[in-house]
């Protein structure tokens, strides 16, 4: 018919972090699994907004690892805004892989590694990735690998081409 098709992929987060809702914060089982169910199917900015403000409004000040949570699930819904499958930590390192029909500008990919030079690689396999390895214990010990897959990923928007 002429109508663009959003390709269909799943995106995944593999992070060593601590992400789940305690039994303190929310007790009851039936209202945690929607409250899960909700923040899996958070997709933008504002969604993540609204879902914290619910959570502040009903349950009070979420503690840290519901805050990682919906941290990872924003990661995940602007991972997936640029065709990423993937976005997994191995020890120290971070791994972010594209999917194999990512509609992105590939001119854009030695701009972004001149602004990591030595902690950001780029291999052109079947499946195109990119690997983080911070310089130093110092940046490890100053930024999260959360806060770091973030920070790359928001620097990795304008990849994105408009289709």
């Amino acid at each position: 018919k002429g109508i663009p098709v959003d390709e269909d992929f799943e995106t995944t987060i593999d992070m060593n972090i601590n992400a789940y809702i305690p039994e303190k914060y929310i007790a009851n089982e039936y209202l945690k699994l929607d409250i899960y169910k909700r923040i899996a199917g958070i997709e933008s900015q504002e969604e993540y907004d609204e879902m914290l403000e619910e959570l502040l409004d009903r349950f009070g000040e979420p503690p840290k690892t519901v805050q990682n949570l919906l941290a990872i699930a924003g990661l995940k819904a602007l991972a997936h805004r640029i065709y990423l499958t993937e976005v997994k930590q191995m020890g120290n390192d971070l791994k972010l892989t594209l999917y194999e029909k990512a509609r992105i500008n590939p001119e854009k990919i030695p701009e972004l590694i001149s602004r990591h030079p030595e902690e950001l690689k780029f291999r052109a396999e079947a499946n195109p990735y990119f690997i983080y390895h911070p310089r130093n214990s110092r940046a490890k010990e100053k930024i999260s690998m959360l806060d770091k897959a973030r920070e790359l990923l928001m620097e990795m928007q304008d990849f994105v081409e408009d289709v």
